[in-house]
C-alpha cells in the first residue's frame, strides 16, 4: 500500500427536511469531515437542502449538489461524474434504484441502516450504530464481515473535537436545561415539555432550547413556550456543543444528538418522537449516559417534571450520567469507520494524561534512543513532568495512533504549531516497526497539523543512519531541504496535496 497524492473522493446522498428531520444528513456530515480529515474530498447530493444543513456541509469544505428531483438520474449522472471511492446513503425513503445510482460512478457502497435488512444485499459496507440492540440479525458470517455494529461506530461532527480532551464538572448548584427535538421539531412533543417544565420549581431555573434547521422551528418553540409560560433561550447554529458544555441537563428527543449530548457527559432524559430513536433511547439507557422516558405520544407532564427536579437537586445522579457518557460515545466512530473504508491501518486521536506510560515507553526503546538525537533513557519522573507541561502547551500538538482493536500503537508531535514551522516527533511500538505505519501516522498527521492549526508546515530532522525514517517521511508527501552533520531535514508544506490514503 503506497501513499498517493491523489485525493480520494466521497460522494454522500442525504436528505433533511421536516417529515424525516436532519439526523441522516448530520450523521453523514460527521463522516464526510472524518474523511475531509483524513485528505480525502466529500460531496453531498441532496434535494431541496435546508440552508442550515447545506451551510453546515460547506462550511466543512464539503461540496453541496442539489438534485433536481427525488429520482436516481441526477444521482447516476453526479457519481459518473465524480467517480467517487465510496458512496454513502443514508435515508429510509431510498430503494435499490437510489442505491445503484450511487454507484454508478464505480464507487463502492456504504448503507447507513437503524433497522436490520433494509441495506442492499449488495452493499459493501453496512453501518448501524445501534445495531447491538439488534446484534441477532446479523449472524450470517458474510454481513458480519461487512457490518459496523453498535455504539463504538457513532458519529461526531467536527465541532466537537475541540472537547476531545474536556471533562464536565458537575455543579451542585443545577439550573440550566437545554431542551432539543432534534432538526424538525415535533409540535405535539414541545407542548408536553414545555408543559412539564413550567411545574419545576428549581429556583434561577434557565430554559435554552435548540433550534431547528428548518424554517418556522423557531417560531414553534416560542408558541410553545409562550402556551406554557415559560422564557425560552433560542440557540442553535454552530455553538451547539457550547451550549451543551454550559448545561446541566438536557431534556432531548433521542435522535442522532444523543450520541453528541453523550460525548459531552451531559445528563439526559430522552424521548422518542419516531420509531427509529427507539434503539437509541434504549441502548444509551442501558449504558447509563440517560434516563429513557418513552415514547414522545404518551409524555406526562407531571411524571416528567419530577424527573427534571429531581435531577437537578440529586448532584450525585447527574455525576453518575455524566461518568458514563464517554463511556457510551467515545467520539471515535467516525475514525473507526473512514479506517474501515479507506484502508488505513490506524487512525488517530489527541493525547491524554492516560498515554504518559506509553510514550515513555515507546521513548526509552533501545532501538528508538538509537536513531534519537538525545540518546540517553529518560527517568520516569522526568518524562512526567515533561509530558504533562506538553499536554498544557497550545504551541503543540500531541497525537495517538490506535489500530482497529482500539490499540495505542505509535504518536506523532508537533513541537512549535503556532511559530509558521512545526518540528515533528514520532516513534512506534515496538512491536509495530517494519509495516509501513509510520508513513501512514506522520501523513494523517500533518492532515490534522494542517486542518486545525495555522502552521505552514512541518519540518523533520533524520539521521543519515536511519534509512526507515528517511522513507517513511518521503511516502508521507515530505522533501529534503538540506543536509549537514549526519542529518537530513524534511519539509511539507500546507499546500501539499498528499493524502496518506493510499
Amino acid at each position: 500500500m503506497s501513499l498517493s497524492a491523489e485525493r480520494r473522493r466521497l460522494l454522500l446522498r442525504a436528505d433533511a427536511d421536516a417529515s424525516q428531520g436532519a439526523g441522516h444528513a448530520m450523521r453523514c456530515l460527521a463522516l464526510g469531515e472524518a474523511w475531509c480529515a483524513a485528505g480525502g474530498d466529500a460531496v453531498l447530493a441532496t434535494r431541496a437542502p435546508a440552508p442550515a444543513v447545506a451551510g453546515a456541509y460547506r462550511r466543512a469544505g464539503i461540496a453541496v449538489h442539489e438534485l433536481e428531483s427525488s429520482g436516481a438520474d441526477g444521482l447516476a449522472a453526479l457519481s459518473a461524474e465524480v467517480r467517487p471511492e465510496w458512496a454513502v446513503v443514508d435515508g429510509y425513503r431510498f430503494g435499490e434504484q437510489d442505491y445503484r445510482a450511487a454507484r454508478a460512478g464505480g464507487a463502492r457502497l456504504l448503507a447507513i441502516e437503524d433497522h436490520p435488512g433494509t441495506a442492499p444485499a449488495h452493499a459493501d459496507l453496512i453501518l448501524n450504530t445501534t445495531g447491538s440492540a439488534d446484534a441477532a440479525a446479523y449472524r450470517d458470517p458474510d454481513a458480519l464481515d461487512r457490518t459496523m455494529l453498535g455504539l463504538r461506530y457513532g458519529l461526531l461532527r467536527e465541532s466537537f473535537r475541540e472537547y476531545e480532551t474536556w471533562q464536565r464538572q458537575v455543579r451542585d448548584d443545577a439550573k440550566r436545561v437545554l431542551v432539543s427535538f432534534g432538526g424538525a421539531v415535533s409540535e405535539s412533543a414541545a407542548r408536553v415539555v414545555f408543559d412539564a417544565l413550567a411545574r419545576v420549581r428549581t429556583p434561577g431555573l434557565v430554559l435554552d432550547a435548540l433550534s431547528g434547521v428548518f424554517p418556522g422551528q423557531n417560531d414553534t418553540l416560542r408558541v410553545a413556550g409562550d402556551r406554557a409560560g415559560v422564557a425560552l433561550e433560542i440557540s442553535g447554529g454552530t455553538d451547539v456543543a457550547h451550549r451543551m458544555a454550559e448545561a446541566d441537563l438536557a431534556l432531548t428527543a433521542a435522535g442522532s444528538s444523543v450520541f453528541e449530548i453523550a460525548y459531552m457527559q451531559l445528563p439526559a432524559v430522552v424521548f422518542s418522537v419516531a420509531p427509529n430513536q427507539r434503539p437509541v433511547a434504549r441502548m444509551f439507557a442501558d449504558a447509563g449516559s440517560v434516563l429513557d422516558h418513552g415514547d414522545a405520544a404518551s409524555l406526562d407532564a407531571s411524571s416528567l417534571a419530577r424527573e427534571v427536579e429531581r435531577l437537578l437537586s440529586d448532584p450525585l445522579a447527574r455525576r453518575q450520567l455524566a461518568a458514563a457518557g464517554r463511556t457510551a460515545a467515545d467520539g471515535f466512530g467516525q475514525r473507526r469507520v473512514v479506517m474501515r473504508m479507506a484502508g488505513h491501518p490506524l487512525w488517530l486521536r489527541r493525547a491524554t494524561g492516560d498515554d504518559s506510560r506509553w510514550f515513555w515507553e515507546w521513548r526509552n526503546d533501545v532501538s528508538t534512543r538509537e536513531h534519537s538525537f538525545t540518546q540517553q533513557e529518560i527517568a520516569w519522573a522526568d518524562h512526567e513532568r515533561w509530558f504533562t507541561h506538553q499536554l498544557a502547551d497550545r504551541n503543540t500538538l500531541m497525537l495517538v495512533g490506535v489500530n482497529a482493536a482500539d490499540e495505542p500503537i505509535g504518536q506523532i508531535r508537533f513541537d512549535g504549531v503556532a511559530e509558521g514551522g512545526a518540528v515533528v516527533n514520532v516513534s512506534l511500538a515496538p512491536s509495530q516497526r517494519g509495516a509501513g505505519h509510520g508513513s501512514w501516522l506522520i501523513a494523517l498527521g500533518c492532515e490534522w497539523l494542517f486542518r486545525t492549526t495555522r502552521a505552514a508546515s512541518a519540518i523533520a530532522r533524520v539521521k543519515t543512519t536511519n534509512p526507515a525514517s528517511i522513507s517513511a517521511f518521503e511516502r508521507a508527501g515530505f522533501t529534503q531541504r538540506e543536509q549537514r552533520d549526519g542529518e537530513l531535514e524534511f519539509s511539507r508544506e500546507r499546500e501539499t496535496r498528499t493524502a496518506g490514503m493510499r
